[in-house]
């Protein structure tokens, strides 16, 4: 089996870009959201002081849009039986087009109700995460039909839209903080990013059916290997996965949303400065990270993943230090970033081998985004539970000190997770005949 076959058709290509689409799309409305939280608290809760009660509800209505995608992929097979796939994906995306419309539009003024704010994102959390749904089971349904001989290239194709994802919502997230000013943030322009959400979502409905269109066949499976099926299946296997993913899950999150949270809620840093402390950090940990990995093979995966892992540690206690103390904003952060982004590059290698061949796409595409959405979603709930934790048995009144020990806490608890998921997976995986196979089909003599 050669793990990095070349010579795509154009058929393929066309399958695989598809593919990145669903992907890039949820996880920009993923860091979207994060980073918009705090205005939706204020404008639509009407919680002015974006209080952690007014947090923590607003991230598990969030959490209720992952919690609904099976429903959507249901739909989905339903569609794919009586529907030509053209008018399944032009009802999917009306509907995820409607709801990041709303989300746009949404009432500010004083007369709209906490609670009815509440039902509100409920709703469209819900719609999201039914046309969610129904987009990753059409896209995991084609990439295993078109693409089962050369899974790797395919996994790729939905890695990379979960990373361009990612790109594009702090980019997005930035250049509204440059043009516009804190009034204008509270005011309006914190709608734009959602808007351009709504652009996005169109322009991907176009290309999916100029693609579909061109494709040689537009049938859809007719009996769709549901994704949460592979749980059943692999129990083990899946388990691992998800908690390695968490981990990607857990520390993007809190180097995007929650930290970002922090410096505003606790430090009363300038939207302006925040958005630029992530933007470079980001940036930098991409550029850091495009030569890392290339030193990355099967062979070394798990030692670098598990030296990542507990490089992780003294990473959080020096921002925990940094954040206490107000000092090093930008280089407190910046070791985070890159063993952030490097994790994200090393997950998909370390689960590779987890999935036999016939379910790789599904196991592997499936267990990473729960992994990572789960982990990463309930990270707010968690740390301020840990918060409260802290406080009731040390009578610690700076609040600073509260937020940072919590946040590490829960990564530590992250960490050792992931440590016994690393040594459970060495036990499963060879990755030594992995790297074997890896180098045979870069054409070295082994």
């Amino acid at each position: 089996m050669r793990l990095f076959q070349l010579g795509l058709t154009r058929d393929e290509r066309k399958v695989i870009f598809i593919a990145s689409l669903g992907s890039m799309l949820d996880f920009y409305d993923f860091i979207i959201f994060g980073f918009l939280s705090i205005f939706i608290i204020q404008n639509v809760l009407q919680d002015h002081h974006a209080s952690e009660l007014s947090f923590s509800l607003i991230f598990t209505i969030f959490i209720v849009g992952y919690l609904v995608n099976p429903i959507g992929m249901k739909i989905y097979s339903l569609l794919a039986k009586r529907c030509h796939l053209a008018w399944s994906v032009s009802l999917i995306s009306l509907m995820l087009v409607l709801a990041n419309l709303y989300f746009a539009l949404i009432p500010s003024d004083s007369g709209f109700a906490w609670l009815h704010g509440l039902f509100a994102i409920a709703l469209i959390r819900v719609m999201q995460g039914l046309a969610s749904g129904a987009f990753i089971q059409m896209e995991l349904n084609y990439l295993n039909d078109k693409l089962a001989h050369k899974i790797d290239l395919a996994l790729f194709g939905i890695m990379a839209g979960i990373e361009l994802g990612q790109l594009l919502g702090v980019s997005i997230y930035r250049l509204t903080n440059v043009l516009f000013s804190v009034q204008e943030m509270e005011q309006f322009a914190w709608r734009i990013p959602f808007m351009i959400g709504v652009v996005f979502t169109l322009i991907a409905y176009l290309i999916r059916l100029a693609v579909i269109f061109s494709l040689k066949s537009v049938q859809p499976v007719k009996r769709p290997q549901m994704y949460y099926h592979i749980y059943t299946r692999f129990p083990l296997q899946s388990k691992l996965a998800i908690i390695i993913s968490g981990l990607t899950g857990s520390t993007v999150f809190i180097f995007l949303i929650f930290i970002p949270y922090g410096m505003y809620y606790h430090l009363h840093y300038s939207l302006y400065l925040i958005s630029h402390y992530i933007f470079m950090a980001n940036l930098l940990s991409l550029l850091i990270n495009f030569g890392l990995n290339k030193l990355v093979r099967f062979h070394n995966v798990v030692l670098i993943t598990w030296l990542a892992t507990m490089a992780l540690v003294p990473s959080m206690l020096f921002w925990g230090w940094a954040f206490i103390n107000k000092q090093y904003g930008l280089a407190s952060i910046l070791p985070i970033a890159i063993l952030a982004s490097l994790v994200s590059g090393l997950v998909p290698r370390l689960l590779y081998g987890l999935f036999p061949e016939v379910s790789r796409t599904l196991g592997v595409a499936s267990c990473h985004r729960v992994g990572f959405i789960f982990f990463g979603g309930v990270a707010p709930l968690i740390t301020i539970a840990l918060g409260k934790v802290v406080h009731h048995l040390f009578p610690i009144s700076n609040h600073n000190v509260l937020f940072s020990s919590s946040v590490i806490i829960y990564v530590i608890f992250m960490a050792l997770l992931t440590l016994y998921a690393l040594v459970q997976i060495k036990r499963l995986v060879d990755y030594k005949l992995l790297s074997k196979l890896d180098y045979q089909s870069r054409g070295f003599k082994v």
